[in-house]
């Protein structure tokens, strides 16, 4: 039955794909015989799920201290669903350290933005996600800004990599996280990172679960 929804992007066939190539789907066929009464088969469900329309802002912050960890501040409480993990998973990868260096800070209104919602709607990912992707794209510019001068370096020349940030065309110079954080100090200057996101449409994710079963089909 059609629903007239219109989506602007559907992750469902890249879901199909990556989960049949995981499993050996093509490579198996769906159903196989492995002995005289054994038979093995494959299953797949697909899913769909909507949340976060119209929902209010949530913020996050993003700080790189001085020993060149990073700490992420935001307002999800986590309720067992690993939220702060997955948050922490966002902002590691836009920074370019492991996540083991990124902590998180949660729940405390004394530092953290504030957020009107809460940990309903399936807008967690969506909402504070976006917010702690921005802060950290924010406070990684800073950083670089940072790096350059302490390198004297073009800020368009440098990357980072392993947790260093590394001049491209001279790979034999670098700085840590930790040495740009101290002399953003020494400066009087803090490499912090600050966003909220609001959305207006409810927005769709997708998913795709395979099986693999073995049954002895005259012992059930």
């Amino acid at each position: 039955r059609s629903t007239n929804v219109k989506m602007s992007s559907v992750g469902l066939a890249e879901c199909l794909t990556k989960g049949a190539e995981a499993i050996g789907w093509r490579a198996s066929g769906p159903r196989s015989v492995l002995g005289v009464s054994e038979r093995r088969g494959f299953g797949c469900a697909i899913g769909l799920w909507t949340g976060a329309g119209g929902s209010t802002p949530s913020g996050a912050q993003v700080d790189v201290l001085e020993d060149g960890s990073i700490i992420l501040s935001n307002p999800v409480v986590d309720h067992g669903g690993e939220q702060q993990t997955e948050l922490r998973q966002m902002v590691s990868e836009v920074m370019g350290l492991p996540m083991e260096k990124v902590a998180s800070i949660w729940g405390d209104t004394d530092c953290c933005p504030e957020d009107l919602t809460g940990v309903v709607a399936s807008r967690t990912t969506l909402v504070v996600g976006v917010a702690a992707i921005r802060a950290s794209q924010e406070a990684k510019k800073k950083l670089l800004r940072l790096a350059s001068e302490y390198l004297q370096a073009d800020f368009d020349d440098l990357g980072i990599e392993e947790g260093l940030i590394r001049v491209r065309s001279n790979r034999d110079l670098k700085v840590s996280f930790r040495d740009v954080a101290k002399y953003a100090a020494s400066r009087g200057e803090s490499i912090t990172g600050a966003s909220s996101c609001q959305p207006n449409d409810s927005v769709y994710s997708f998913s795709a679960a395979f099986a693999e079963v073995i049954v002895d089909v005259e012992t059930g």
